[in-house]
């Protein structure tokens, strides 16, 4: 890029010109120029047997013109050659768009094909473990069915069997304190007449008073009209 050292003045032109000189003008259309020297031409002035030019210089026009025919007839001729290139040129592009669709799409069926075999590479022991169980089973599931239920079980059984022990002691020493007692019983039972004579009259005052109560509330009665006061209350 161009840039000015200095900034920029305006051109400094004399106030007073010399006059120009007339044999020095400059004209641009030369029809106003004084050095031309204009005349009449006539065709058969240019043309005429003094005049008559070189006839190669006359030929040279129709063999720029014969050689634009030929041009052109070659061009004409060669279209149909220059349309089935095109065609040929097209043709080839396409089977190769097509070769080159064909190779990605095999590409990527080779790709499935080895994921789909790694991916199902587990799955044929499972396969032919139907012959023996008909199913497909969660690990998961069989895991804890096979491995973890049964040591919970054992952990329990062995819990309670700890327990057992406890409680067999535990129910013979009931046992025993109420075997204790029912002999201490039956011995005052047989040593001591009016305490059985006792406890059988108690006995027999509460049976007959829960069958008064139980006559009354059914009947609704007064119960000295069956001779209920009689009976003392025990």
């Amino acid at each position: 890029m161009f840039t000015y050292s200095s900034h920029p003045k305006p051109v400094e032109i004399r106030k007073y010109r010399d006059l120009p000189n007339p044999s020095q003008l400059q004209y641009g259309n030369i029809m106003y120029d004084r050095r031309v020297i204009r005349g009449n031409l006539h065709d058969q002035q240019v043309t005429s047997k003094n005049n008559q030019s070189d006839p190669g210089i006359q030929q040279r026009p129709q063999a720029y013109r014969r050689r634009a025919i030929a041009r052109k007839q070659a061009k004409e001729q060669l279209k149909p050659r220059l349309l089935k290139q095109y065609m040929e040129k097209e043709h080839r592009v396409a089977q190769q768009k097509e070769v080159l669709k064909k190779e990605q799409e095999t590409a990527e069926k080779i790709a499935t094909r080895v994921f789909s075999q790694q991916y199902l590479a587990g799955l044929l022991s499972a396969v032919f473990s139907l012959r023996k169980h008909s199913y497909f089973y969660d690990p998961v599931e069989k895991d804890i069915s096979v491995n973890f239920l049964p040591w919970l079980m054992t952990e329990v059984n062995n819990q309670l069997d700890k327990r057992y022990p406890a409680r067999e002691v535990l129910d013979n020493i009931i046992y025993e304190v109420t075997e204790k007692r029912l002999e201490d019983t039956r011995s005052i039972w047989k040593q001591d007449v009016n305490l059985r004579n006792s406890f059988h009259r108690r006995a027999f005052c509460e049976l007959f008073e829960i069958i008064k109560i139980n006559f009354i509330t059914d009947q609704g009665e007064n119960p000295k009209i069956f001779g209920f006061e009689q009976f003392p209350s025990p």
